[in-house]
């Protein structure tokens, strides 16, 4: 065996596995012979260090430039001696011109060679044709297209082109059967075509002109006599028979029922939509209860109305009002004539708003509440000028 020294596994007592005997204590002085005898040898066989210096160390390579740098045991390095092993001219990648048909190498370096090779490429050539059409998309991929309008006769199949001839036959034959039918049905609505005899009396537009004088003739028979032309505001009123329109009749109008006013001589904002622009009659009914009693008054005035935003804050217009009704006189007032409470109507405007109605009630005794009856008669609509 090569090994100088044969190892022994001792055992504690009382084991007698591993004695501590002449044949054991022999091996160990065999042992330690043989590796004296070894370390010997190596010490009188080793290299000297004259001899070592010279050796390599460490080979060191610089990418930038590609050479190699050699550094020897003792640190001395050959750089003056570098050899350059063109590894910057290596072919990293490869690219391709397609336009120019030129293969393209990239080196280590950086430097870019173009190589023609439109010598060897053959492009595909397509040609249209008058039903085929053909264009090329990215990446070089060839589209076909069948142009509109472009299948003939010819490009059918026998079977296909015999059921298309069938159905053509049968499309014009419905054709004349259409136009025999549109004759015939203009023969029995206005007549005048020729294709039935007696077609100018027995149509359906003669037949609607008899039934309409037949109307006319009933209708003046039941009301007397026929009403025509435009009536105004409420014409659908007045359709047929006698009447007798006044102007109430035929102007537009609005209306609003108010209940609870307060009479306490504020002004109130009035819920009333539609009034036309122009000059407007207002009439006013306004119920006053006080005590058990109920007093009444009507007013009646004109105005001028027109949706016209103002820059004034504010600002207000009274509306004249002539009154007539009942007339109450506290006790207290002895014989005046000046009643009890009264109606007050105006106009009014906000900064950039349209203007709106207001009422106000002028209080003769305090807690009462009353109900107005309010309409606005349109007498001449700016609109309509």
């Amino acid at each position: 065996m090569n090994n100088a020294h044969m190892d022994l596994i001792w055992k504690n007592y009382p084991s007698e596995e591993s004695p501590v005997n002449e044949e054991n204590l022999n091996r160990m002085v065999r042992s330690i012979n043989l590796t004296d005898e070894n370390v010997h040898n190596l010490d009188s066989n080793k290299a000297t260090k004259d001899e070592v210096a010279p050796l390599i160390a460490d080979v060191q390579f610089d990418e930038s430039t590609g050479t190699f740098i050699f550094i020897r045991k003792d640190s001395v390095r050959y750089e003056a001696r570098i050899w350059d092993t063109k590894l910057e001219q290596l072919v990293e990648n490869l690219d391709f011109d397609e336009e120019a048909q030129e293969l393209i190498i990239i080196r280590a370096d950086g430097k870019r060679i173009r190589v023609d090779v439109s010598a060897f490429v053959k492009p595909n050539e397509f040609l249209n044709s008058d039903t085929i059409l053909f264009s090329i998309e990215n990446g070089g991929k060839v589209r076909a297209i069948v142009k509109e309008g472009s299948i003939e006769e010819k490009h059918l199949r026998p079977d296909y082109l015999a059921d298309i001839r069938v159905e053509q036959g049968k499309a014009q034959l419905s054709a004349v059967k259409s136009e025999e039918f549109a004759k015939l049905s203009e023969s029995y609505a206005h007549g005048g075509t020729g294709v039935r005899e007696g077609e100018d009396a027995d149509n359906a537009m003669e037949y609607a002109r008899q039934a309409k004088e037949s109307a006319d003739r009933a209708n003046n028979i039941v009301s007397g006599g026929l009403v025509t032309g435009v009536k105004g505001y409420n014409e659908d009123l007045y359709r047929t028979g006698d009447v007798s329109l006044g102007m109430h009749d035929i102007l537009p109008r609005n209306s609003v029922n108010l209940s609870d006013v307060p009479v306490d001589n504020s002004w109130h904002d009035i819920e009333i939509e539609g009034i036309l622009e122009g000059i407007n009659i207002v009439k006013a009914i306004v119920w006053v209860k006080r005590r058990e009693e109920i007093y009444f008054g009507i007013y009646t005035g004109m105005f001028n109305w027109y949706r016209q935003k103002t820059e004034i804050s504010d600002f207000t217009e009274e509306i004249p009002l002539d009154f007539s009704g009942d007339m109450y006189v506290p006790p207290s007032q002895g014989t005046t004539t000046w009643p009890a409470s009264r109606f007050y109507l105006r106009k009014a405007w906000g900064k950039d708003k349209f203007p709106s109605l207001q009422l106000s009630i002028a209080r003769g005794m305090p807690g009462l509440s009353a109900r107005v009856e309010l309409t606005i008669i349109n007498l001449l609509s700016f609109l309509h000028i």
